[in-house]
């Protein structure tokens, strides 16, 4: 897969999950997705962690002492663990609904996560959200940025 689609897809994904969860609006489960990283954090402070692995082009899951690598598999239009041939929406379902010890259930990101719906299409259908930001990082040691001499 190009770059370009792994970028595309694997962004759709952890949107569609984020989405999927965010939306179940529970007080146990914390969903914050920052770039290509979505995090799941529980009131008992265990944390689930689900990335794009850009050099390895898959999407990346570690919950618990498990971690899963799912590569897409474009005739089945869905992120496949190829040790497990487990499917990335179905486990992340069992996951985290083991974890709440409720089931869950993410069917209809299942399918627009196969869908090629235009973003305008797909974004308008999602639940606003204020999302997490990353802060450039500088060595604990840099003084604050002073300004550039010729610089405004």
């Amino acid at each position: 897969m190009e770059q370009k689609d792994f970028f595309k897809r694997s962004a759709k994904a952890l949107e569609h999950i984020d989405a999927g969860l965010g939306g179940l609006e529970l007080e146990e489960l914390d969903v914050q997705l920052a770039g290509d990283v979505l995090t799941l954090s529980f009131k008992d402070g265990a944390r689930f962690v689900i990335n794009a692995h850009s050099a390895a082009g898959q999407i990346w899951m570690a919950a618990g002492t498990t971690a899963w690598h799912f590569d897409f598999v474009p005739e089945q239009g869905q992120w496949i663990a190829r040790k497990s041939d487990e499917e990335l929406m179905a486990t992340v379902a069992r996951v985290v609904g083991a974890k709440l010890g409720t089931e869950v259930s993410l069917d209809q990101v299942i399918a627009c996560a196969r869908s090629d719906l235009p973003r305008r299409l797909w974004a308008s259908s999602r639940r606003s959200r204020p999302r997490a930001r990353r802060s450039p990082r500088r060595p604990s040691s840099a003084p604050p940025s002073a300004p550039t001499p010729g610089r405004r």
